[in-house]
Order: C-alpha cells, then sequence, then structure tokens
C-alpha cells in the first residue's frame, strides 16, 4: 500500500501539462533533478520497453488466455475473436472511455466476485478453521507442500505484485490523468487498492444469509404471525372476492399471483432443490420449508411497500423497490442515499435478470431438452435459437401478454409436476418414513454430507431465496399492476406464493430426491438428478418432467425479465428498453450452450442475496410504515368498511 502510494505522488508530480504521467516520467526528470540526467533517461526508456514487453508477452496474453480458457469450458466456444473486439472498441476510445467503462464495470465485478467468495466460504464452513491452521501453519512449515517457508514467502509476494501491481508502475499511468492538483490526494486514494484487491477480496465474510434469516423472523414477528392469522383472508382475495374493474391496474389478483408465481416457480424449485441437496445435503429440504414459511412475511411487506408508492407514468403504472428505498429514505431525510441505494438495487436488478433467472433457466431447458437427442446434445446451439426466438416475442408483449401466457402455462405445469412427484412418492411409500428420518437428521447434523448443519441451512436459506424470491423484491413489482386500492390486501396475496413454491413445490422436490436416492448416484447436477429420480419410476417417466421443465422455465423467464425491465427503466428510461431485450436474447442463448450448472448458480444465487440484502435492509427500516397500513386495514376489516 505504501509503495502504490509512493508510485502514483510521484507521477503525480511529475505529470505532463497534457495529465500524462507515470514510472518513466518520474525516471527521467527525478534523476535529472539530482543530476543525473543520462542515467534517468536510460531508466525510463528501459522501464517503457520492459513495459511494453510485459503487455504484450505478459498481461495481455495472461488476461486473454484465461478468459478464453473459461469461455471455453462453459460454453465450448472460445470467445478470443470477441475479447479481442471488445479491448479495440475501448482503447480507441482512450482514457475517459477506459475511465468510464472501468468505473462502471469493477465495482460491479468485484462485489460479484466477493459474493460468491463468502457463498463457497460458507458452504464449506466446517472446514474453515482446519484450512485456516493449514495455512498459518505451512508459513513457517520448513517441510510444506512445495519447499517449504522459502518457497511459500517467495511465491505469496510474486503472486501479490502480480496482483495488486504495486511497485510496478502501472496504476501511476492511470492515477496521473485525475483531475486534481494534490499529490497527495491521488497517493492516498491509490493506497486504497491493494487494501480491496489483495487483502479484503483474499479474506472475506459475509453477512447476506444473517441479515435475511433476521428479517425474515423480525418481519413474521412484527407483523404478529400474519402469514397465520390472514391466510384464509388472502385465499379469499385471491379467489376473486373483492376484484372489481373501478379500480386502476392492468391485471387482476389471480393473473398478478399466476405471473409473479410463474416467476417462483421455475427450474429454481426443480433444478435449485437438486442443486441445494448437493450442496448441503438433504438436511438443506427442511431448511428450505422453514425459511419458506418465515419468507411470507417478507413478501407481503415488499408487496405492500410497493404498492403504497407506485406512480403511474404514460398510462403505465410503475413500481418497484428502486421505488420504495428512493422514497422511504426520502421521507426520514436521506434524500441522497435513497437515489444511490435505489440505483444501486437497479443495478443488481438488472444484472439478477440475465445472470440469474435468464442463464439458468435456459441451461437447464437445453440440459433437459438434449437428453432425449444425441443429434440435439451436440447441438445445443439449435435449442437456444428456439429459446431466444420464442423469448423475444413474448417479451415485447408487456405485462398482459405475459400475464396471458403465464395464466395459461402455471396451471397445467404445476397440475403436471405436482401430480409427477407424488406418483414417484407413491412408488417409494415404503421409504417415506426414512426418507423425514434423514431429512430431519441431516437437518441439525453435525457431520452430515456438505458440511453438516451450517451447510445445510446456508444451502436451504439461499436456494429458497433463489426460488421464491422472498425479500429480493420482485414481486413487488407485477403486483404494482394489480386492479385495486388497498396496499395491504396485494400484499396478501403476494404472501401465499412463498407457501405454493417453496413450501409445496421444493418440498415435494426434495422429498422425491432423497426417496429415491438420486442425491447419491452421481449422475450430474441440477435438474439430472431430479431427472434420475423419475427415472426410477420407469423409462418414460421423465418424458413428464421434460414437459413440465421447459414450461417452468419459459415462464419464469418471461416473468422475471418484466420486473428487471422496470429496473432498466429506472435507470435508463424507456428509449434505450431495446438494448436490455437484445441483452436477454444474447444471454439466452449463450447460457443454453454452457455446461457448467454450478457456476451459473453460484452467480445467480450470488446476484439474489445481494439484492436481498439490500431489500431486506430496506424491510426491516421500513417496518412501522408497514405495520402502521396493517393495523389500519385490519380495523377496517372488522368493521367491514373494506370495499
Amino acid at each position: 500500500m505504501s509503495i502504490k502510494f509512493a508510485e502514483v505522488v510521484l507521477a503525480f508530480t511529475y505529470r505532463s501539462e497534457n495529465a500524462t504521467g507515470g514510472a518513466f516520467y518520474y525516471m527521467k526528470y527525478g534523476l535529472a533533478k539530482i543530476g543525473f540526467a543520462k542515467t534517468g533517461r536510460f531508466l525510463s526508456l528501459t522501464y517503457a520497453i520492459m513495459l511494453l514487453i510485459a503487455m504484450i508477452l505478459g498481461g495481455i496474453p495472461f488476461q486473454a488466455n484465461q478468459i478464453a480458457a473459461l469461455s471455453t469450458n462453459l460454453f465450448e466456444y472460445n470467445a478470443s475473436v470477441i475479447i479481442s473486439l471488445l479491448v479495440l472498441i475501448v482503447i480507441l476510445g482512450g482514457i475517459k472511455r477506459i475511465a468510464f467503462v472501468s468505473t462502471s464495470l469493477a465495482p460491479i465485478m468485484i462485489v460479484l466476485y466477493m459474493g460468491m467468495c463468502i457463498y463457497l466460504i460458507y458452504v464449506n464452513r466446517s472446514n474453515l478453521l482446519n484450512a485456516l491452521s493449514i495455512i498459518f501453519q505451512d508459513i513457517f512449515n520448513k517441510s510444506a507442500i512445495g519447499g517449504g517457508v522459502l518457497s511459500g514467502l517467495i511465491a505469496g509476494v510474486r503472486r501479490s505484485v502480480f496482483a495488486n501491481e504495486a511497485g510496478t508502475g502501472t496504476a501511476a499511468i492511470a492515477h496521473s490523468a485525475v483531475k486534481e492538483e494534490d499529490p497527495i490526494k491521488v497517493g492516498c486514494v491509490a493506497m486504497i487498492a491493494p487494501l480491496i484487491d489483495t487483502i479484503l477480496i483474499s479474506f472475506l465474510t459475509g453477512i447476506v444469509i444473517i441479515i435475511t434469516a433476521f428479517g425474515y423472523v423480525f418481519l413474521t414477528l412484527r407483523f404478529g404471525f400474519l402469514n397465520i392469522r390472514m391466510f384464509k383472508h388472502a385465499f379469499a382475495i385471491l379467489c376473486g372476492k373483492y376484484d372489481t374493474d373501478h379500480h386502476d391496474g392492468h391485471i387482476t389478483h389471480f393473473q398478478a399471483f399466476i405471473t409473479a408465481l410463474s416467476s417462483t416457480v421455475g427450474l429454481g424449485t426443480v433444478a435449485g432443490v437438486a442443486i441445494a441437496v448437493s450442496m448441503g445435503g438433504p438436511g438443506a429440504v427442511p431448511w428450505m420449508m422453514i425459511t419458506g414459511f418465515f419468507g411470507m412475511s417478507a413478501k407481503f411487506a415488499e408487496v405492500t411497500l410497493a404498492f403504497r408508492h407506485r406512480t403511474e407514468d404514460q398510462e403505465q403504472l410503475f413500481s418497484g423497490p428502486f421505488q420504495y428505498i428512493r422514497n422511504g429514505l426520502e421521507e426520514f431525510g436521506f434524500k441522497k442515499l435513497g437515489i444511490v441505494l435505489a440505483a444501486i438495487y437497479a443495478v443488481f436488478f438488472v444484472l439478477s435478470g440475465l445472470g440469474g433467472s435468464v442463464a439458468f433457466q435456459t441451461n437447464q431447458m437445453v440440459s433437459i431438452l438434449s437428453g432425449y437427442s444425441s443429434w440435439v446434445d451436440g447441438h445445443s446451439w439449435f435449442l437456444s435459437s428456439i429459446i431466444s426466438a420464442l423469448l423475444a416475442l413474448v417479451i415485447i408483449g408487456g405485462i398482459k401478454r405475459i400475464a396471458r401466457v403465464s395464466s395459461a402455462l402455471v396451471p397445467i405445469m404445476s397440475l403436471i409436476y405436482i401430480c409427477s412427484c407424488l406418483i414417484i412418492i407413491g412408488f417409494n411409500i415404503h421409504n417415506l418414513g426414512h426418507t423425514f428420518k434423514i431429512l430431519f437428521s441431516s437437518m441439525i447434523d453435525f457431520n452430515a454430507v456438505g458440511g453438516g448443519m451450517v451447510g445445510a441451512f446456508v444451502a436451504g436459506i439461499q436456494r429458497a431465496i433463489f426460488a421464491s424470491e422472498a425479500g429480493v423484491g420482485s414481486a413487488s413489482i407485477t403486483h404494482a399492476t394489480t386492479k385495486d386500492e388497498e396496499p395491504v390486501r396485494t400484499g396478501l396475496v403476494a404472501m401465499i406464493e412463498p407457501c405454493f413454491d417453496t413450501m409445496l413445490i421444493c418440498c415435494l422436490t426434495g422429498i422425491t430426491i432423497v426417496i429415491t436416492d438420486a442425491y447419491q448416484t452421481g449422475v450430474g447436477e441440477g435438474i439430472l438428478i431430479t431427472q434420475k429420480a423419475f427415472e426410477t419410476v420407469s423409462s418414460w417417466f421423465p418424458i413428464l418432467l421434460t414437459i413440465a421443465a421447459p414450461l417452468f422455465a419459459f415462464s419464469s423467464i418471461i416473468s422475471f425479465v418484466y420486473c428487471c425491465e422496470m429496473g432498466w427503466l429506472y435507470l435508463f428510461g424507456a428509449k434505450s428498453i431495446v438494448i436490455y431485450r437484445i441483452a436477454v436474447i444474447i444471454v439466452a442463448f449463450f447460457s443454453g450452450l454452457s455446461k457448467d450448472i454450478m457456476a451459473i448458480a453460484n452467480i445467480g444465487g450470488t446476484l439474489f442475496s445481494c439484492l436481498a440484502l439490500i431489500n431486506m435492509t430496506a424491510l426491516i427500516l421500513f417496518s412501522n410504515q408497514i405495520n402502521d397500513e396493517v393495523q389500519c386495514y385490519l380495523k377496517r376489516l372488522r368493521n367491514n368498511k373494506i370495499n
């Protein structure tokens, strides 16, 4: 950190009039200032040549090679040409374009990477103490693997220099272009970089799971177990008891419920449960059910709050977490903070639509369909193209077309899937008692597969968040278009969703996987495990999953993409919405080619966790406002003053 500070201060001090500088500048002019002009010119020229060689033979090939290797592994496609074109477009724009691209991407990528590392550490938390013990013992262990203390010292220093580039002088060039006159200020900013890229990202701790779990329980207690007390009333609202065309809105409560449900009852409830069991063992299933129960209160809170803050823009009803985060914090006197947090949430929300829902659902859709034809398996691009084209046709139609498609697909696919799971459980009914024993013993077993109780707890909560989206905020966007005037009534309908997708469908999926021992067969990951469970009934039975899975996935994609479009509109306006839709089609196509479901699942889980962290914090903060709405509604309901 001190070296980074020193080189940037020197470079800024000796920068030229056109705001360019670097190690070659302060070598040349600094040494000339103390009487070594020739030495300065020689060293600066040598450094410039070595820097050029290092970039041509070291930095650029290394980064490009690693990206190409990753793209080849994930998509069976070498992205070298695309990478080269993107780099060319950016560097032709000079330092301003480079700075714009860097400031746009770096914060997001750092947070994403940190989140994924946090997730992996939690999944393997049972090994954390052992890992730390090995790390710190090997620092002074002369007989350690790789040559002992000396080799460890050399490798650590060498890779640290390569990672943060402190002392190489490269950062000095970028910081020389800063709009500032004080070299010390610029140096202090540069000094932070090694703290982030070497220390913070190397040793991570996270609070996403803790805050989400706390938020679920807190809101349930704060509203007095509203998810139990008002469940019957919520079901009556869903069935149309209070429906009328006199209220503002575009869709009915039932259509909003089905549309929001189609976003959650996707392959996150089918493949996601299999992934949770793979990561955390069978004990993840009960934790998902518990999370779903408490998550009902979070879903209620976010929809009620969003409905309270909904606005109308060009005959389109608009609301969501970005709306109530901004307006809510402004009411508390934190207007600027509200604007910033709402924008950050909207950015993550847009990315989650691409990296979470679209990528995960498309990948699993292609995976299940490819299993029935060797030709299709070898030409996954064909399926990806068809899915992308169908996706384009639906999302262009907006919320009304999405609601119509979802209303047709969700009941059919849910009925097919639920009946299929019940048939599988019926065929293995003799193992049902043993299955429940495994589920609940693994839930609190510190020696269980996947990291014991902690592994099951983390896997269960994260996959429940991904499956039900309770606390994520997505459902609030769909329900904000409902024909109603009562925020609480709309929230009560949304409250039923986690009960259906997490406590029913996820539970049935988990029991099906465990009762058939499909998770122990080693057949693969994600939906392939669920497919193996279906094969235990008959060789043709997985065809039912093949029918249901694409419907699950497709309805989930179109619903969530609509929600994420609202995030894009919040950030950039309606004129640029075509850019987001094109990005959705591209991601859908390439994610269908990927063979690494765990990488895609981790990206999706991390993005959803980031959304939940921001949104749950807001819901806890605004819980008093929501509770006031609840008490007012209950009072009017008791006095029969509800229309």
